[in-house]
């Protein structure tokens, strides 16, 4: 695969995960409303939404972004173990939701409730765990199809080069 088309699919993964990181975001907003019931949900989806929001939801969108860049989950995996990728992951969600937490502090966020929270780091981990799992399971199918592949040389003639 050339560089550019391996970097176009990481860029889509980076985005897709983002795009999961704002649907557990919103999931979590619909279930705190619906718990309070002083808010329908059509209510809810009908508020008029201020430029101030878009802009704290775009910190929280770029801080999502580095916290996963630097806990390595774009890094490649095909050597280690799916327990070791959903670990790797469920660190990584932890600290989006500490710092959307810590966020929700400094900006006086008044849905970020405990609840909010657990539902957040619940959706936002299962979502992205799944979806890791499954593109494991995309990309194996594809290395049998003979896809996906790279050749090494091996020098030597040793039991351990045989094998």
């Amino acid at each position: 695969m050339n560089n550019t088309r391996c970097k176009l699919l990481l860029n889509i993964l980076k985005l897709y995960d983002l795009g999961l990181m704002i649907l557990a975001v919103v999931a979590a907003a619909l279930v705190v409303v619906h718990q309070s019931r002083n808010v329908t949900i059509a209510e809810f989806l009908s508020m008029r939404v201020k430029i101030q929001n878009f802009a704290i939801l775009s910190l929280f969108i770029l801080a999502w972004h580095l916290i996963f860049s630097l806990s390595g989950l774009y890094n490649s995996r095909r050597l280690s173990t799916r327990c070791g990728e959903v670990i790797d992951v469920m660190r990584a969600t932890s600290l989006a939701t500490f710092a959307l937490l810590i966020g929700a502090t400094l900006f006086r966020i008044s849905i970020a409730t405990p609840l909010f929270l657990v539902v957040f780091w619940l959706v936002s981990t299962c979502t992205i765990v799944c979806s890791r799992l499954m593109l494991r399971v995309l990309l194996a199918f594809l290395r049998k199809q003979g896809r996906n592949l790279r050749d090494v040389v091996i020098v030597g003639t040793n039991a351990r080069a045989l094998e």
